[in-house]
């Protein structure tokens, strides 16, 4: 969901493993974590930058699942709501790297715990359809403004009440010195490994 082009302007005075800048970028995309990121030396405003651009296409996303195409209004604090509940779910996660030289590259294995969102929408959605009856109601969008909101309420909770798994999933990335620093080689494919991977249950990816 939240893929971004990311990049450090100052290099740290010693520099860290590729396996280490890895796990800082997990930290700052998946956690909203910037303190590792910081310190090894990303600009603290350009960290800011990054999570509260994160934050704000999440809310977007949100935002647009939940209004259906802009059929029914749905009140901004709620889906701050959902928002807070899920990015809370992250910091349940547990992530591990390691790293081996592959010519004048890195190879860092980052693994990671992650959370079936896909099954807390659905449980969602049933308990929603199971709340709000249909036949109740002679006018649509009210009868969709009432299941979207008991929707709401039940993604929440379902969010709460995440557990992460008890596998891991595990990718690949490759890593190259830029700058002095061990940086990955793709940044969208690598961000977008991260969310997939946090997010799927995959058995192509657990170990």
């Amino acid at each position: 969901m939240l893929i971004l082009g990311l990049i450090f302007l100052t290099a740290c005075q010693k520099s860290p493993s590729a396996s280490q800048i890895a796990l800082s970028y997990y930290d700052l995309i998946i956690k909203q974590n910037t303190s590792d990121i910081i310190s090894l030396g990303m600009p603290n405003d350009t960290a800011e930058a990054i999570t509260s651009h994160i934050k704000e296409n999440l809310h977007t996303q949100i935002a647009e699942k939940l209004c259906m195409n802009q059929r029914i209004t749905i009140d901004d604090r709620k889906i701050t709501h959902v928002e807070e509940a899920y990015l809370t779910s992250l910091q349940k996660l547990s992530r591990t790297a390691s790293h081996q030289k592959a010519g004048e590259n890195y190879l860092v294995t980052l693994s990671t715990t992650y959370i079936d969102y896909a099954a807390i929408d659905e449980l969602a959605t049933e308990a929603a359809l199971k709340e709000i009856d249909i036949s109740q109601f002679t006018d649509e969008v009210l009868y969709l403004s009432n299941l979207t909101d008991a929707y709401i309420s039940h993604l929440i909770t379902g969010y709460q009440n995440a557990e992460p798994s008890t596998l891991s999933n595990t990718e690949t990335f490759t890593f190259t010195s830029q700058n002095g620093l061990w940086l990955p080689a793709d940044y969208d494919s690598f961000i977008a490994g991260l969310c997939e991977l946090v997010s799927t249950t995959n058995k192509d990816y657990n170990s």
